[in-house]
């Protein structure tokens, strides 16, 4: 985290974005993963970096890139990790004009929804007790990785809707969970 100031100033734009390229190429690295998910936390939470970062043009640069390392390992199975690089872009997308933050939320809730589906219908067919355990499990773990994505919903800005009136990104994230989640809560026959 010590090195983040000394990118944040404009005249350095060009290092710190070399940098952030380089942790990220890091993410899918067995060795240096988790480290690397710490460094792009350090630049991320950084004002002076995090102000240069949250921009349009740099997350539609950031985002495929931190997408495809979340659901590649070694941040695939390592929960606290991703959690890490996801929250530190949460905390890039809040930054966003209200227009961009419902395309940049959708692109990083999306993945987590479209899971769920598929882990609800291993649930419903597990018919012993460690199937159920394990298909359980890898439900509150994508809803964990939702839970992540939400926290840091509560300091952005109300997004202008089409056709008038303004949402909250909070209120937009749960529609997109809401028919998602509602078979899984129903009851099994």
């Amino acid at each position: 985290a010590a090195f983040a100031p000394w990118l944040a100033p404009a005249e350095r734009a060009q290092a710190l974005q070399g940098c952030v390229q380089a942790v990220l190429r890091s993410l899918g690295d067995p060795s240096v993963g988790r480290h690397a998910a710490s460094a792009f936390s350090a630049i991320c939470c950084y004002g002076g970096c995090a102000w240069r970062l949250g921009t349009d043009a740099t997350l539609q640069q950031l985002l495929p890139p931190l997408l495809a390392a979340l659901e590649q390992e070694p941040l695939a199975s390592d929960g606290e990790a991703a959690e890490t690089a996801r929250s530190a872009c949460m905390r890039l997308v809040v930054l966003l004009p209200p227009a961009s933050i419902a395309a940049a939320l959708d692109a990083i809730a999306s993945p987590i929804l479209a899971s769920l589906p598929a882990l609800g219908a291993t649930l419903a067919a597990a018919d012993d007790a460690e199937s159920i355990t394990v298909a359980g499990a890898a439900i509150a773990a994508a809803l964990a990785r939702l839970r992540s994505v939400a926290r840091h919903l509560d300091s952005s800005p109300p997004l202008p809707q089409p056709g008038g009136g303004q949402a909250h990104p909070m209120v937009l994230l749960l529609g997109a969970a809401w028919p998602v989640l509602q078979p899984l809560a129903a009851p099994s026959a």
